[in-house]
């Protein structure tokens, strides 16, 4: 059987010459020495990603170039319709303000807060009841709220806020004869206070707190709500609503059969006529109250740290009058923890209580609470501390040796 021959396809000479001198000329190339770059059609390499980039740039006209213009209505763009905006560019095409950045976009320490809404006040109170000049502290609520200060969202959006509160407050033993508040200007001299009966004068270097209160009412979609916190010289707390407004929390002592004696701010005006200043007695604070409210983008402001106070109990002979040693609790104070420097058996021959100001010379109560020693150990546990201005260490008997304490507060910083 023979073979047949396939219909093979005849290349003209005109064609078939030029693509063999072409080849040719592509192996000369390929077993020639290749120096530098190795590129074969374009002697600069090839071009990286950056250069073309730069090239499609270069091409573009954007939306804000006031010479892009077309002269010819069936022309080419010469801007791509489809590119995407930036976020400003969609900011400012809509209308809208330009929020702050992400907080990874931010510079470290910056909290991307906006404009912040602060006042400041003079509040005088009455701390124990207006039943009698010697009733106790403890029990007083404190129910006058002072408006202070409101802040809301710009857009009706929820957000962040954070809220401080600040205090100084000076307390005084009126007893029978009534009192008026201080000048501003008497506060701030005395703002500063010392640890009073102590072996060594120590100076005046802890500053004074106020026991008034704060009161946040928060705007969400709940309809409001309240935050109640006790300041101890200063607080802060973070929100997520559309608005928040702060006051200063006071007591109102208003008992059946007794006259009204509310705290009430000092030198302010309503339409021309100052408010009447009347005077009360028992045990008065005098306070200077600041609130700060401030949108932020994170919730992490507030730190926890320590401050350590010592202080050394007088020795006292057999006989001598019993005095207390009288700490001031700094501001800020979270929790106490109370260590005696000299063991367990000096530290059960004291008595530590939390006390609302006494100086020494108020005939009625105002302990607050007691630091408990346990038996056979140097210190107390680590505990809340409740509204009060100052920790007071007091022998249980005379003699009694001197001894050396060490308080370690848990402080918030901010």
């Amino acid at each position: 059987m023979t073979k047949r021959k396939k219909n093979l396809l005849r290349i003209p000479d005109s064609v078939r010459r030029p693509h063999i001198e072409s080849m040719d000329m592509m192996r000369g190339l390929l077993q020639g020495e290749q120096t530098g770059n190795f590129g074969l059609i374009d002697s600069n390499g090839r071009a990286d990603i950056s250069e073309i980039r730069d090239q499609e740039r270069h091409k573009l006209s954007r939306f804000d170039d006031p010479r892009v213009m077309l002269p010819n209505p069936t022309a080419d763009a010469p801007f791509d319709r489809t590119e995407p905006l930036s976020r400003e560019a969609k900011n400012q095409a809509f209308g809208f303000k330009t929020q702050p950045d992400r907080i990874i976009d931010l510079p470290p320490g910056d909290a991307g807060a906006g404009q912040s809404m602060y006042r400041r006040t003079h509040v005088f109170a009455r701390l124990n009841p207006t039943t009698s000049p010697t009733a106790p502290v403890a029990g007083n609520p404190f129910n006058e709220a002072i408006g202070m200060a409101t802040y809301r969202s710009s857009d009706c959006r929820p957000r962040f806020w954070h809220i401080s509160f600040f205090g100084i407050g000076i307390q005084r033993v009126a007893g029978a004869n009534p009192l008026g508040p201080l000048d501003n200007s008497e506060i701030l001299s005395r703002q500063l206070e010392p640890v009073s009966n102590n072996v060594v004068p120590t100076g005046e270097f802890v500053p004074a707190i106020s026991q008034l209160k704060g009161r946040v009412l928060v705007f969400d979609e709940s309809g409001g709500r309240y935050y109640d916190v006790d300041v101890l010289g200063n607080r802060s707390l973070d929100v997520y609503a559309w608005g928040v407004t702060a006051f200063i929390l006071a007591p109102k002592n208003e008992y059946e059969g007794f006259p009204l004696e509310p705290a009430y701010e000092v030198n302010t005006s309503n339409g021309g006529t100052p408010t009447p200043e009347p005077e009360y007695g028992g045990l008065v604070e005098d306070s200077i109250m600041g609130v700060r409210i401030v949108p932020i983008i994170i919730n992490s402001t507030q730190n926890k740290e320590n401050r350590t106070i010592t202080a050394v109990t007088p020795e006292l002979a057999a006989g001598a009058a019993i005095e207390g040693t009288r700490i001031p609790i700094p501001p800020g104070t979270l929790k106490v923890q109370v260590f005696c420097q000299d063991g367990p058996a000096a530290a059960a021959g004291f008595t530590l209580r939390f006390d609302a100001g006494n100086d020494g010379t108020f005939a009625g109560r105002t302990d607050l609470g007691i630091l408990d020693i346990p038996a056979g150990q140097s210190k107390t546990e680590l505990m809340l501390v409740p509204n009060c201005a100052q920790i007071i260490i007091r022998p249980n008997a005379a003699p009694s040796p001197s001894v050396g304490w060490s308080l370690v507060f848990v402080v918030e910083a901010q």
